[in-house]
This record gives structure tokens, sequence and C-alpha cells, in this order.
């Protein structure tokens, strides 16, 4: 009869440790730890081209949500399609890039279509949201979005707490072991 109690608590509690224990709720709670990297509002969106790289540099303001700090970013724009499409941070360059390059006229929602047929590469940007869509000689009308992606503190914060919550995990369960296997006269003090 003690043997299968004893049993039956090796195999319980761990399993109820890895439904409410200190680790279990470190890495489920998740938003309390992690924060973003988002476009800010308004986003001052300007595009650029860079003949050289046939590519398209984007410079908008970005908002990090842990500090609420808004910063000026660039990054080229097919280069990172699938980074930003992945919500990955884009391989980021500075902004001083945009000095040498030409501008391309960025139009806002209504004022967009008049203004938009007389040039032959144009962006129409979106007033509400962070979307945005380049036209140019070699592209129809394409869609892209503007970065989003975690900061990637709030996991490293938790990979360095695992650790000692793992421990007190561990604690817990041995201190439980301890208190049902003395209280059942499995255990004597002489």
């Amino acid at each position: 009869m003690k043997a299968i109690r004893a049993i039956r608590l090796v195999i319980l509690l761990p399993a109820l440790m890895l439904q409410s224990g200190c680790t279990v709720m470190l890495w489920r709670d998740t938003h309390q730890w992690d924060a973003h990297r988002v476009p800010a509002q308004p986003n001052h969106l300007q595009v650029f081209d860079d003949s050289r790289r046939r590519d398209f540099l984007v410079v908008y303001h970005e908002l990090w949500e842990r500090t609420d700090g808004v910063h000026p970013r660039a990054y080229y724009l097919r280069e990172n399609e699938r980074r930003i499409e992945e919500r990955r941070r884009p391989d980021f360059v500075s902004v001083r890039r945009a000095r040498e390059l030409k501008p391309i006229p960025v139009y806002v929602g209504t004022y967009a279509r008049s203004a938009a047929l007389v040039q032959t590469t144009y962006v129409i940007a979106s007033p509400d949201d962070d979307r945005f869509t380049l036209h140019s000689n070699d592209e129809v009308g394409t869609q892209h979005v503007l970065p989003t992606y975690g900061d990637g503190i709030g996991q490293a914060g938790r990979i360095v707490l695992t650790p000692f919550t793992v421990t007190t995990d561990a604690t817990w369960i041995g201190a439980w072991i301890f208190v049902e296997a003395w209280a059942h006269g499995g255990m004597s003090w002489n």
C-alpha cells in the first residue's frame, strides 16, 4: 500500500507542477515579459530609389513599446521582405543612406489617385495602418507592411530565470514528498 502511494506521488506531483509551477508560469505568461517594436503613429514613411542595388530604401519612425521611445529606422525593401513577413527584425541600415538617394513621392489615402497619375514611381500609404503600395516601372502595385517584431529581451530574461524556477519547482516537489512520507509514517526522527 505504501509503495502504491509513493508511486502515485512520484508520478502525479511532477505532473501537477508541470501544469502550475513557476517554470510554466514564466513561459506561459509571455505578455508580461515581451515587448515589440512597431511603426510609430504617425510613421513618417519615406521611400528612396537605390538604383545601384535595384532596391528601395524605406525610412520610417519606430516605437519601442518597452520605453515608448521613437527612433528613425531604415531598411532595404526587397532584401528584407521575407524577414518582415515572418515578423523578424529587418537588417537595418543607417538612415543617412537616404541623403544620397532619389526620394520617391509618398501619397496618403485620398490624395493618392490624382497625384499618382503623373508619377512613374510612387508610393500610396494607408492613413489608417502601416501598409503601403509601391507602384513602379518594375512592379505594379505591390503591397508592403512596415516591420513589427519582438525585441527579444523578454525571452532572454526568461532563459536567465529558468534555472531558478526549475530549482524552485523541484524544491516544492521534494518538500511535498517529504511531508507526505512523514505524515503517513514513512519517515521517523530516530
